[in-house]
Order: C-alpha cells, then structure tokens, then sequence
C-alpha cells in the first residue's frame, strides 16, 4: 500500500497508530505512537496478537475474524506490555479497507 494511503487511514481513524495487516496475517505497516513508545518498527512481521497480553488476543481475534469491508469494528479494550514491567490499556477500532478484504479474508477464514 501506498505511504499517502496509509496516512489517510491514519487521518481517517482518529488514531494514535496506524496498523496494517498483510494478507499473511502479520504486521506490514506501523506508525504513530504505541504503548510504550513511538517506536513500532518491532511490530513488523508478527502476529497482531503477538503484541498484546494472553488476556486481550481472544478479543483481539474475535474483532479482527468478525471485520467486514468498509465497516468499523466496536471498541475493544486491549492489554499491552510495556517495557518498564507495567501494563497499559488501550482501545482498538479496527478498519478492513474493502481493496484488501479477500486477502485477509483468507487467512482469518472469514
């Protein structure tokens, strides 16, 4: 995806961070300000729930399985680990860009 599209998603969410998922299921794109700092870049190339605690993934799959092209996700409250030992909350809104519903489609089963 193109940087100019990826910011307007950015501007389109409201976000403090910008997350793209490939069709392979990992992260291939982030930017913005995460729970422990504004650096994401070792984000790329794992599994979203690969970045929160082992309570949050059970949400985090059922939000990302039930996605549907050009519709927002309902809230969903996440725990994240952070490098100092604490743990920080953060809300998730997910988007599926309708271009790229069939790929993750096939790797969430959906």
């Amino acid at each position: 995806m193109q940087t100019r599209s990826r910011l307007l998603g950015l501007a389109f969410a409201s976000a403090d961070a910008l997350i793209e998922i490939a069709g392979d299921g990992t992260v291939a794109f982030c930017a913005g300000a995460g729970p422990d700092s504004d650096d994401l870049s070792g984000w790329r190339g794992k599994p979203p729930t690969d970045l929160v605690r082992a309570a949050s993934r059970t949400e985090l799959n059922a939000a990302l399985h039930d996605l549907r092209p050009g519709l927002r996700s309902t809230p969903v409250s996440l725990l994240f680990s952070c490098a100092d030992g604490r743990v920080r909350r953060a809300t998730l809104r997910a988007f599926r860009l309708p271009d790229l519903a069939p790929l993750l489609r096939r790797h969430l089963g959906g």
